[in-house]
């Protein structure tokens, strides 16, 4: 295998080494992984330790998603172009990568939202002025309770970058979503829903309902 020079001085001249066996690819895998794992552990520990609440989580988690949204078009891209050189099983192995990045670009999205906060319920206050009428002090009642109010929001379209995180779940389709809309249900403590509706341009339909936090 070649080492960092040899791969330098091929890069100079517009060309890059490739490995001949299996066994090779692993190995390389591999030493990069053990190489880079503990640096790239203790790092993102030690930012991970300064956050303190959940919209600090809200810019990372953005960043990471244009990141992944990156990646998934150069799966795609790598797919459909291998398929056109008639590399079947490359192409399919690299459809399902890029549909697993899709997948989880679905899920980073939804984590993003997750850190913005629920609205917080109007609290119903005693008011002293009325706790007595012109014929002497009455005694205090309790406050009349407000009706708890909605904390769904209203369904927003999804956008085109948040729609290709969506696969239809028909077999036989399996198509990305064309359109669709989502919005966030609260039920209280530890029952914030991530609803979306989606549909395919088969005109499938679907909806999908995660526990957001």
């Amino acid at each position: 295998m070649p080492n960092s020079i040899a791969r330098f001085l091929m890069g100079l001249m517009g060309r890059s080494w490739v490995y001949e066996s299996v066994e090779d690819i692993r190995e390389v895998i591999a030493k990069n992984h053990a190489n880079s794992q503990a640096k790239r552990a203790r790092t993102h520990t030690e930012g991970a330790a300064r956050l303190t609440d959940a919209p600090a989580f809200q810019p990372g988690l953005i960043d990471l998603h244009d990141e992944l949204h990156e990646t998934w078009s150069y799966l795609v891209g790598l797919a459909d172009r291998a398929t056109e050189l008639g590399h079947e099983t490359l192409g399919s192995t690299l459809a399902v990568a890029a549909t697993t990045t899709r997948h989880t670009l679905g899920h980073v999205a939804t984590a993003a939202e997750a850190t913005v906060p629920a609205p917080e319920s109007p609290v119903a206050k005693h008011d002293p002025d009325r706790a007595s009428s012109g014929h002497g002090h009455q005694p205090l009642r309790a406050p009349a309770r407000l009706a708890e109010p909605s904390r769904r929001t209203e369904p927003r379209p999804l956008q085109a970058y948040e729609l290709a995180s969506w696969m239809c779940p028909d077999l036989d389709c399996g198509l990305t979503a064309m359109k669709g809309t989502h919005h966030w249900d609260d039920r209280g403590p530890y029952q914030k829903l991530s609803n979306h509706s989606l549909e395919c341009p088969n005109g499938h339909r679907w909806n999908n309902s995660t526990d957001g936090g």
